[in-house]
């Protein structure tokens, strides 16, 4: 008897699962924002950000190349060990990708640049709530993307390392040769 109720217990999971996967099926749109960050292949929302010299930069600008875009902010401590691969990865890129670094505070953009020595412009969102809530972006952690023709290529949440840094500069070879 135990194993007949086993059996229908475990019928009755399993087609609880496929109506609720089903049901995410349906409701798409709803379901990623429910998912923590922006996902792989996902189309990235147009963001206007503000950069050092008060510049506006809208993503839809820059259409023609991949762009690396680190987001991280103060205090942070995978941010600070990233910068140092961040910096590496603009040396080795800045020539086949547009290369930009998002920070939350315009008022730290100076302060950091000039004491972590970063390479690449630095940019603010006009809107910081609207980035964090269209981009789905923690701030607890930094996030490496590579993005091309506004789609997400890659994602890297929390510290990089020299094999991410091979995975990036490789797709960004194969990016190119498309």
């Amino acid at each position: 008897m135990n194993k007949k109720i086993g059996f229908y217990f475990l019928l009755a999971v399993n087609f609880a699962l496929v109506i609720f996967i089903a049901f995410l099926i349906i409701r798409k749109e709803h379901f990623k924002n429910l998912v923590p960050f922006i996902s792989q292949g996902e189309k990235l929302p147009e963001i206007v950000f503000i950069d050092e010299s008060n510049q506006t930069l809208n993503t839809k600008q820059y259409q023609e190349r991949p762009i690396l875009l680190f987001v991280f902010e103060r205090p942070c401590s995978t941010c600070t060990k990233n910068i140092v691969f961040w910096n590496k990865l603009y040396e080795l890129a800045n020539k086949k990708a547009y290369v930009f670094g998002v920070i939350q505070d315009l008022s730290d953009m100076f302060e950091i640049a000039k004491i972590k020595k970063i390479p690449f412009k630095l940019m603010s969102p006009a809107n910081f709530d609207v980035f964090k809530k269209k981009w789905r972006v923690h701030l607890n952690l930094s996030q490496t993307y590579l993005i091309y023709k506004n789609k997400v290529k890659l994602i890297n949440v929390g510290a990089i390392g020299a094999d991410d840094m091979k995975e990036i500069f490789s797709m960004l070879n194969e990016l190119e040769a498309k």
